[in-house]
């Protein structure tokens, strides 16, 4: 049975289970999704429930700043219509909930122009304060946005004009044309090779 969510059940790598029980997958899965709608998988299970994160942080930022990162990179490619900026204002809050750290950022330079539908940038920079730092030099954050600024190659610009939810494409759509890869392919490449900081 696959799990929609894009995760996977996995034997418990720490040993306690005796060697005679060591299987990849679990024999009958239906029993372990029923665990895991009732709340029951957990690290005391013979399987361990293995998941992408993206349904709690798309991004990566959350485990940064819980090892204390100072210097973090953020790419976000998820479906944005607008764009509200849902996933990386969900992980700031989580931050600033869990662990008290602050992250500024300055989220207007990437919205898009109403009339346009094009932003001014790519990326932007900000900056991360640790409660147990005080006053010192603060952690730097590059937020990298997919998104669409008018400066993109031919080839790109042609896509979007036939496509208009790109690049916010729905991740749902995990079967991509050779057109749609080439034009997210191309466009990361550029949105990269603008960037001073990398």
């Amino acid at each position: 049975m696959q799990n929609p969510r894009r995760s996977k059940l996995a034997f418990d790598p720490t040993g306690v289970f005796p060697e005679k029980y060591l299987r990849a997958t679990p024999p009958f899965a239906p029993i372990q999704l029923v665990q895991e709608l009732l709340g029951m998988i957990g690290d005391d299970r013979e399987f361990v429930y293995l998941t992408d994160g993206g349904h709690f942080d798309n991004m990566g930022l959350y485990e940064l700043v819980r090892r204390r990162c100072y210097e973090i990179v953020i790419c976000d490619a998820e479906e944005d219509n607008g764009p509200v900026f849902e996933g990386i204002g969900m992980a700031i809050r989580k931050c600033r909930i869990d662990f008290g750290v602050e992250i500024e950022l300055d989220l207007n330079k990437l919205a898009t122009d109403a009339e346009t539908k094009l932003s001014k940038v790519h990326w932007i920079t900000g900056t991360i304060k640790y409660p147990e730092t005080g006053s010192a030099e603060p952690g730097r954050i590059l937020y990298i946005k997919s998104s669409i600024t008018g400066r993109e190659a031919a080839d790109v610009y042609n896509y979007r004009l036939q496509h208009t939810p790109f690049p916010q494409d729905s991740t749902a759509d995990q079967w991509f044309t050779e057109s749609q890869f080439e034009s997210y392919r191309r466009l990361g490449q550029q949105v990269i090779d603008e960037c001073p900081y990398l």
